[in-house]
């Protein structure tokens, strides 16, 4: 049996208006000193001698250039009625609609001790 315990995370946020080191400020300077996913993979594939750093520069640069290429073109885009699923699937809701509020059947003060309780560090936990 094998247990894996994994922890995900964004490093910046869900959005460019998210600063989750407000809300998880523990967890989230942890996460800026620790290194960043590409650059533990590049060290890998260097140290194991798989790639070279001229073949790490030179993916990056075809990536960057693929990114730019495709924001170019987004300039110039035109849009179609059938670019959005909502067209295609009835009932798929678009962006600008809201699904309405249902009763979830739990009490508030039942959700404020869930929410409290799993934002709350044990004592004994080191982080």
């Amino acid at each position: 049996d094998v247990i894996v315990d994994m922890v995900c995370y964004r490093r910046n946020g869900h959005n460019e208006l998210d600063q989750p080191a407000f809300t998880q400020p523990r967890l989230y300077r942890e996460i800026s000193r620790h290194p960043p996913t590409l650059k533990i993979f590049e060290k890998k594939l260097l140290d194991e001698g798989t790639m070279t750093q001229e073949e790490i520069d030179e993916i990056k640069q075809f990536v960057m250039q693929s990114y730019e290429k495709d924001f170019e073109a987004s300039k110039t885009y035109v849009k179609k009625d059938t670019d959005w699923l909502a067209n295609r699937w009835t009932g798929f809701k678009g962006p600008s609609q809201y699904s309405r509020i249902r009763p979830t059947g739990v009490d508030i003060e039942t959700l404020r001790k869930i929410g409290i309780q799993s934002g709350t560090v044990p004592p004994d936990f080191k982080l």
